[in-house]
């Protein structure tokens, strides 16, 4: 019995993609059809981040304390990923969440008291500052990694 294979070959740069089947021309005939989707926006990518805080049990500050800040903060993290190229979308704000949830942890040990145990839902609870350094770590690797922005 003969088994259809269906290769697909997804890639976040459309010049890069053209360039690779421009180099083969047999590979245009193996991927026939060709589907171009459009980057998230920026609020939909909060939309993102939001649901992996939400995935990870993690919370935004409390709106009696920096909620307002924090939401702002998360607006802040997620921005600059629209403008990336290639643009990296979710898993670029899976790498920040990860970055704001280490920020942290860091913030935690730094400011930890062995006087005020911390609570199950403050473990949990990102800060505008933490939000800010994840911000600014993404940005220290992407002038690192040379990462070209878009634009806009």
């Amino acid at each position: 019995m003969r088994t259809r294979l269906r290769p697909v070959y997804a890639r976040a740069d459309a010049d890069t993609t053209a360039d690779v089947f421009e180099a083969n021309a047999g590979l245009a005939s193996r991927f026939p059809h060709k589907f171009v989707f459009d980057d998230y926006s920026e609020a939909e990518l909060a939309r993102i981040a939001r649901l992996k805080l939400e995935q990870a049990r993690f919370t935004l500050a409390a709106a009696d304390d920096d909620g307002a800040a924090a939401a702002a903060a998360l607006e802040r993290l997620v921005a600059p990923i629209a403008r990336e190229v290639p643009c990296g979308n979710a898993r670029s704000v899976e790498n920040r969440i990860a970055a704001a949830i280490g920020a942290q942890s860091h913030r935690w040990l730094c400011t930890r008291t062995d006087t005020a145990p911390p609570t199950e839902s403050s473990l949990f609870e990102l800060t505008a500052a933490d939000l800010d350094e994840a911000c600014r770590v993404a940005d220290r690797a992407n002038a690192v990694l040379g990462g070209a922005k878009r634009a806009g």
